[in-house]
């Protein structure tokens, strides 16, 4: 199962068709091992994302990941946020990390959109059950047990996401120790600082539950969620627009971070990302974040996306164990490969196709290693998409951290699904390209277990579908083989 690709690029047909789906099977789902971590950990947040890359390669690997997720949930709502399965037990970390359990229903809705199958919300998953933290504690690491309290994955679902909904004074969520940046551990230790990536990423799983909610017949939850959505995107836009730019959070005492007041993470890549994803009211400035994050944190030259700039180092507030990595160097101002893959994917859902086509050639490891320079300065493989690419000076170029991250899974997903726009929805394939200037074709073939599609897609300015020949008003997944031309 999966799909292989035959595009202008090369270096891109070459990644995407060998080793990059195997990284995120074998290396991220089945191994969770490299040579930089050797941990075999299920990360919650982690093997989610990598389980629904595995949307197009076969989805069964999907609802196992998702399962296994919802028996590392507390009933309190809150999750594990890695944990090792071992002959005594289930041993992990209960966290106040505040996104982990919002990747649950998001992969949820992904799982519903790709495969139609919606007996998995009525599966019922046990609880695990630990002891809780403590008054100001972060984390512990404990052995948890299976709880007797079952629950239907819907239900799991809906915990984490009204748990998740812990707003502070800016209307945006607490970040407690910690969001997708793991590295901000600081920001948030007394209990009142606040993400607003994480805002915009929850007004994305608001949205997106909603319509679940009202299939299962509770229209009245499903309308709370839908105005939960738009008073995040109001707050946002009320208290976190820097005047060029959109915040990244704040410390407990309300210091921004990510503004053009700090000296240090002046401007972070992930808000002016998720501003496009969730859907931010105001276009005009979603723009403008986007220009702002492409002249600050893009070298042409080196071709590297950081992730912030300046890097940590002498500023007053701690972020966290961030500003213990050199300048330079993974999160700490570097390029942290997960980030700029999804800024990549901004720009192209914001119609900026070139310029997102451009990042993406960027960041793709076998194109890289085609120019003697920077491959020299790289030194890391050429067909493992890498975690990071240091901008220290000592090392700028430098890859690290490759095989073991969960960038591989979203560079999968952002070619398949966001430059050549193929998607599974259910009974059907949807097709909706965002190519570059200059492709006026490209062709895939996907595999399912059992049948081939053979998908031809064209750039002529006019939209059709023919499916052996026939015109057709949709590409059907009905377990035959079929020839389809699309153009458009």
């Amino acid at each position: 199962p999966g799909i292989s690709i035959a595009t202008p690029d090369l270096a891109l047909n070459h990644f995407v068709n060998g080793f990059l789906p195997h990284q995120v099977v074998a290396g991220r789902l089945f191994g969770r091992c490299a040579f930089y971590q050797c941990s075999g950990a299920y990360g919650f947040r982690d093997q989610l994302q990598d389980a629904a890359a595995c949307l197009l390669i076969d989805p069964e690997l999907t609802k196992e990941q998702i399962l296994r997720c919802c028996a590392a949930q507390f009933p309190e709502g809150d999750v594990l946020h890695w944990w090792h399965d071992l002959p005594g037990g289930v041993r992990g970390v209960r966290t106040t990390f505040s996104d982990d359990l919002v990747w649950l229903p998001l992969v949820v809705c992904d799982y519903l959109k790709a495969t139609g199958d919606e007996s998995i919300l009525s599966i019922p998953v046990a609880y695990c059950e630990g002891e809780p933290l403590g008054p100001g504690e972060q984390e512990r690491y404990q052995r948890v047990h299976a709880s007797a309290m079952k629950e239907e994955v819907f239900f799991h679902c809906v915990r984490a996401i009204e748990h998740a909904c812990n707003l502070g004074d800016k209307g945006i969520p607490k970040i407690g120790c910690g969001d997708w940046n793991d590295g901000f551990s600081n920001i948030g230790t007394q209990g009142k600082g606040q993400s607003v990536w994480l805002g915009m990423f929850l007004a994305i799983v608001f949205d997106r539950f909603a319509p679940i909610l009202e299939a299962r017949g509770d229209s009245y939850r499903a309308s709370v969620f839908r105005g939960n959505a738009e008073n995040l995107r109001g707050s946002i836009d009320q208290n976190c627009w820097d005047g060029g730019w959109y915040l990244r959070a704040f410390f407990d005492d309300g210091t921004p971070v990510g503004s053009r007041e700090n000296s240090e993470c002046r401007i972070d890549l992930l808000a002016q990302s998720f501003s496009v994803f969730c859907g931010m009211p105001d276009n005009a400035r979603v723009m403008e974040s986007l220009d702002a994050a492409r002249k600050r944190l893009v070298d042409d030259r080196g071709q590297i996306i950081k992730l912030f700039t300046p890097p940590f180092d002498q500023s007053t507030n701690n972020p966290g164990y961030i500003k213990a990595y050199p300048i330079g160097i993974r999160e700490n101002g570097g390029q942290y490969t997960h980030g700029a893959i999804w800024f990549a994917m901004a720009m192209l859902e914001a119609g900026r196709t070139d310029e997102g086509y451009r990042l993406l050639s960027y960041l793709n490891p076998a194109g890289r290693c085609t120019d003697a320079g920077l491959a020299q300065a790289f030194k890391t493989e050429p067909y493992y998409m890498p975690a990071d690419i240091y901008t220290h000076r000592n090392c700028y170029g430098h890859g690290g951290w490759s095989i073991y991250t969960g960038a591989a899974g979203w560079y999968y997903r952002a070619v398949v699904e966001t430059l050549l726009g193929i998607r599974f929805c259910g009974d059907h394939l949807e097709v909706f390209p965002r190519l570059p200037e200059g492709w006026t074709r490209f062709s895939a073939q996907v595999r399912r277990s059992g049948y081939e599609i053979e998908l031809e897609v064209m750039k002529t300015g006019v939209e059709s579908i023919t499916v052996d020949g026939t015109p057709a008003g949709k590409i059907p997944l009905d377990g035959k083989n079929h020839n389809v031309l699309l153009t458009f």
